[in-house]
């Protein structure tokens, strides 16, 4: 089954705490299908709340284009996403499990306690 990652997956990989890093690691090693968008909004969280210098920036994002299967967010990319998401288990969760789609692996992650960046 396809993974998509959000954002937060991405950046939980630079987090304080190693359980986090562990985990946002352990999916992105699996070529998660990310958006332009989370490249933009990672570059900003790296340039505004990391403190990443230009040219390190750059280097992981690229890092990520290389690694992940990178698409334009368009209406075929969320109807794939709404696919993937398991019935009654949406982005705000449900009795049935975690979560899953687009939302999925950072709702596990906030089942752990990770609830924002250096947690």
């Amino acid at each position: 089954m396809p993974a998509f990652a959000d954002t937060n997956v991405v950046v939980y990989a630079f987090a304080k705490d190693e359980a986090k890093v562990a985990i946002a690691e352990g999916i992105l090693e699996k070529q998660p299908t990310i958006s332009v968008h989370v490249i933009s909004e990672f570059l900003n969280v790296c340039r505004t709340k990391l403190g990443m210098d230009l040219p390190t920036r750059h280097k992981l994002a690229g890092e990520l284009i290389a690694g992940c299967n990178v698409v334009a967010l368009d209406p075929r990319v969320i109807e794939k996403a709404m696919d993937v998401e398991a019935p009654g288990e949406g982005i705000s969760g449900g009795p049935g499990g975690p979560e899953r789609g687009l939302d999925g692996k950072c709702a596990n992650l906030r089942a752990r306690g990770c609830s924002g960046i250096g947690d």
